[in-house]
């Protein structure tokens, strides 16, 4: 994934161009890149960790469903002058079918970038 921030704490959903696997297509590599989607009504799970390539203030995580960010799940990290603060978040959310839940960077300041060999999401469909 990659993010650069140019505002301050702003939340900018953080678009995944790879994946290892995704058994049930929940996620589209070419289309909607930010998007984790239910396919079927129930309660899922998100976890996200996010690294910093490059130097804010503070650096934060938090996962957001249908395009809105929730407080509730935000972790930020104190990067000082340096990079590599590694945020993380968790989420558990009731969806409709085609509703879709996000991984939502922040940075209190500008020039953030993450670091794309150390970013991670995991969605599942948990009942």
């Amino acid at each position: 994934p990659g993010a650069t921030h140019v505002n301050s704490d702003t939340a900018q959903a953080v678009q995944w161009d790879i994946e290892d696997f995704d058994t049930d297509g929940y996620h589209d590599t070419a289309a909607n890149r930010s998007r984790f989607v239910a396919l079927v009504p129930g309660i899922y799970e998100l976890y996200a960790k996010l690294h910093t390539a490059s130097t804010a203030f503070t650096s934060g995580v938090m996962v957001g469903k249908n395009g809105t960010p929730d407080p509730s799940t935000r972790d930020s990290a104190q990067t000082g002058t340096y990079a590599g603060s590694m945020p993380k978040t968790q989420g558990t959310f009731v969806l409709a079918q085609g509703d879709y839940l996000e991984v939502f960077s922040i940075a209190q300041a500008g020039g953030l970038t993450l670091s794309a060999a150390y970013c991670v999401a995991e969605f599942r469909k948990v009942g």
